[in-house]
Order: structure tokens, then sequence, then C-alpha cells
């Protein structure tokens, strides 16, 4: 019986810190999004890259 609760937390341990790991990896990744001056984009999980070089010419 000890055994078997042994698993069963092992199984729910590892999973949570699967989905821990997913969700800290993509707030670290709109973070250095954010901190580049770029935009993040929700709707496609991507980095909206601003071109500088246009921006300072305008």
């Amino acid at each position: 019986m000890k055994r078997t609760k042994a698993i069963i937390f092992s199984i729910l341990l590892i999973g949570l810190t699967y989905f821990t790991f997913l969700k800290i990896y993509r707030y670290i990744e709109i973070d250095k999004c954010l901190d580049k001056g770029s935009k993040w984009n929700y709707s496609t999980d991507k980095c909206e890259c601003l071109n500088k070089t246009e921006t300072q010419q305008n």
C-alpha cells in the first residue's frame, strides 16, 4: 500500500513540476520580449519585434 501511494505521489509531483515549468518558461519568454522593447502577441504566442531603425528615422 505504501508503495502504491509513493508511485501515485511521484506521478503527481512530476506532472505538477512539468506544468509549472511550462508556465514559468512562457513567462520568461514574454518578459524577455518586453525587455527588448518589443510587444508580445498573445493570440499567436510570439514576440513581435519592433524595427528600431524605422522608429528612429520617423
